[in-house]
């Protein structure tokens, strides 16, 4: 989706432990991996390649100049900001003049009460979890920062469902079984248990 990465400047927004930046640097990209979390940014430190600048900065308060970027990356990230359309807002600033955004992040359905079911088990993982955005409403928000669409992708990111739980009380891990147990092998917003463990994701680059 990106391109040819070599001489580019990016910047990825909400880099996590850095494998996206390092796999754009590995193919010649210069990148700018921030991220708000500094420890988060010291995991990222450990593996930082060469032509990686790692920077602690606010995803709504971008501390780079107008038109910095040729080109900016932001994975699974939107959904967990206060304020998305002000982050898209600050990374199209940072975009030079037909600079591209390969944004990447989790959907949920325009309906009820599907939608509603989707975002109390996410909160049950992330009691802080702002929201979840329908495909529809992804869209607005980066026209209404000033992008316009070029190509649309659905994927879906299978995991196991022990690992999507790793590390929660055991309380809530069996809520969060139950709940999907009930609808198992049904879609329940952009989340479904099929079979006896896999787990579908939806995501919509």
């Amino acid at each position: 989706a990106a391109g040819d990465l070599v001489g580019r400047r990016v910047l990825d927004v909400g880099c996590g432990s850095g494998e996206l930046a390092a796999a754009v640097a590995a193919l010649g990209g210069r990148v700018a991996a921030m991220d708000a979390c500094p420890e988060i940014l010291g995991r990222a430190s450990r593996g930082a390649p060469l032509g990686v600048e790692l920077v602690r900065a606010d995803g709504q308060a971008l501390p780079f100049r107008d038109g910095a970027f040729d080109l900016a990356t932001s994975v699974l990230v939107l959904h967990y900001l206060p304020d998305p359309p002000r982050a898209l807002s600050e990374v199209f600033r940072v975009l030079r003049p037909g600079g591209r955004l390969v944004l990447a992040d989790r959907i949920t359905t325009e309906e009820e009460p599907g939608r509603g079911e989707h975002l109390r088990i996410e909160r049950l993982r992330h009691p802080r979890l702002p929201r979840l955005h329908a495909a529809g409403e992804l869209e607005r928000l980066l026209l209404g920062a000033g992008f316009s669409l070029g190509s649309v992708e659905d994927h879906t990111w299978t995991l196991s469902l022990e690992r999507w739980l790793r590390g929660l009380e055991e309380g809530v891990a069996g809520e969060i079984r139950r709940s999907l147990d009930r609808r198992r092998d049904g879609e329940l917003g952009g989340i479904a248990l099929e079979g006896p463990d896999p787990l579908r994701l939806r995501i919509r680059l």
